[in-house]
């Protein structure tokens, strides 16, 4: 088999992670419209579209391929821009593909449907809600069953000439075109109407032997915010300031206008993933309260996980300016050992009332019966009425 690994980075999503790892019998390609992008290990390949953005044209790289990949090669291997090579990839495919795989994929380590990406998409803001709301409809109108898992297509291995692959990756893209560039929504989909049978990878792609990643790049590490506004009970990207922070030693100041005088504001401290912060002061919002997303609370220490951490800061009065100001520092081995105390602890809550559901069910429904007996109802008629002489 002729074996190539290939990736796509348009604009300036993401850096070129050079191959640590080279095997002579393998090429690599990495497709971009970024003329800026030179590469001493990929062989870089330059791309552009007239009828597709940015993250629509990686799409279709990622999903169709190109004419090099097609007419050159047996099987190719996709890398999200992020991905690092830590193994051979040889050793990979002859790991995890057989004589019959067409297409080899990893599991998502989190969700195992469509359904529950899409809100999970709302959630992150990932996608509008339009869209998500046009694709659950046509998933309706197709009598879609949202049973077959969900992919992680971080990386992924196909026979790319295959015809039923040719034709899954056609109706795949097609998805991603016409309802949301969120290409793990559609996926499942075309494998259902294909009959594609996937060999499935049951490790986390972001945590195995094979692989590591380094995180898309941030507009600027630990400096920019962004901040949300809502508007008829949605937060929408029409409704969007990006800020900078005003940075004071290990103090971060984020200062803004409310355009909307929105009384519900999605805060995002964006790229401060496994930082902690303490010392948390708003300013300009009268009475708050705050939900903390993707944000673990302990002795009044926030500390931030790995995925959009964000605030949703409930004001008890419309504002024109907001001051929020925070002491960040890193997290420490202490801190991981706290969270994992406090996960057993929780687990072993949930344990105890798992084994004891069945007798508090029981026991409920008992004291219901007896607070409906005629016999408790005439005692409850007695108690009223002796109150009533005692306040006599």
């Amino acid at each position: 088999m002729k074996i190539c690994v290939y990736t796509c980075i348009t604009g300036n999503y993401d850096k070129v992670n050079e191959i640590k790892l080279k095997e002579p019998d393998i090429d690599y390609y990495l497709f971009t419209n970024n003329k800026k992008i030179k590469s001493k290990t990929w062989d870089v390949i330059y791309i552009n579209s007239d009828t597709l953005d940015d993250a629509k044209l990686s799409r279709e790289i990622k999903i169709i391929g190109h004419d090099i990949i097609r007419n050159g090669y047996d099987v190719s291997v996709w890398m999200d821009g992020n991905i690092i090579i830590e193994k051979s990839i040889h050793q990979f495919i002859n790991t995890f593909m057989t004589d019959d795989t067409k297409f080899l994929a990893f599991k998502h380590s989190k969700r195992n449907s469509i359904a529950e990406e899409m809100e999970a998409c709302i959630e992150h803001q990932k996608e509008s809600i339009y869209n998500v709301e046009r694709l659950r409809e046509f998933y309706k109108q197709e009598n879609f069953k949202d049973n077959t898992g969900l992919i992680e297509c971080t990386v992924h291995v196909k026979k790319h000439n295959d015809p039923q692959v040719i034709e899954t990756m056609k109706l795949w893209f097609d998805m991603v075109k016409g309802y949301s560039g969120r290409d793990q929504l559609s996926f499942n989909y075309a494998i259902s109407k294909t009959g594609l049978k996937v060999t499935w990878i049951n490790e986390n792609v972001w945590d195995n032997e094979w692989f590591s990643n380094n995180n898309h790049i941030p507009s600027k590490h630990k400096e920019n915010f962004k901040v949300y506004f809502e508007t008829d009970g949605v937060f929408t990207e029409q409704n969007i300031k990006v800020g900078k922070y005003q940075i004071n030693k290990n103090i971060y100041t984020a200062i803004f206008k409310n355009p909307t005088n929105s009384k519900t504001i999605r805060f995002d401290p964006t790229d401060l993933k496994e930082m902690k912060c303490s010392n948390l002061v708003i300013k300009g919002c009268g009475k708050y309260t705050i939900d903390y997303v993707n944000c673990l609370r302990l002795d009044n220490i926030i500390y931030f996980k790995n995925d959009d951490p964000f605030f949703i800061i409930h004001t008890s009065q419309k504002t024109e300016e907001i001051e929020i100001s925070m002491v960040l520092s890193k997290q420490t081995d202490k801190d991981i050992k706290s969270f994992m105390d406090l996960i057993d602890m929780q687990k072993d809550k949930i344990e105890f009332y798992e084994e004891r559901e069945p007798n508090i069910q029981q026991s409920l429904a008992r004291l219901k019966q007896i607070e409906n007996s005629r016999g408790w109802k005439a005692l409850e008629k007695c108690r009223r009425i002796l109150k009533r002489n005692d306040s006599i």
